[in-house]
């Protein structure tokens, strides 16, 4: 009598699926924005911005839009006391003047002009 029986082997499709979506899962939670046929990006000698200057008055906030889909994006300003910029691309006015907010991602810079005036 033998001690290990064997295993009669069946092929079943849906483990198979179920490695392959788990796999592709890991895959994007990974590497999120690795891929560069997810990115478009506009080319370097365009601006990125969808509009390059606001007008904004004191104490109110926008949100700039970029051109670019599923990247990652670094905001800066030029002059924090006039106009401050978070990651997510909302600048909030601050006093009156101008400032420029920069977008930058790898190797590309967009810039956008935030004019800032009394009410």
């Amino acid at each position: 009598m033998s001690f290990f029986k064997k295993r009669k082997t069946t092929f079943n499709p849906f483990s198979i699926l179920f490695y392959l979506i788990a796999f592709c899962l890991l895959v994007r939670v990974l590497l999120p924005y690795s891929s560069t046929s997810i990115i478009w990006f506009p080319i370097s000698n365009t601006n990125g911005f969808v509009k390059t200057e606001y007008t904004l008055t004191v104490g109110e906030k926008i949100r700039l839009k970029v051109k670019a889909k599923n990247v990652r994006i670094q905001y800066s300003t030029s002059d924090f006391k006039v106009a401050s910029v978070n990651r997510s691309g909302i600048v909030y006015a601050k006093r009156t003047g101008v400032v420029i907010i920069c977008a930058s991602y790898h190797n590309m810079k967009f810039n956008c002009r935030i004019r800032v005036v009394d009410s």
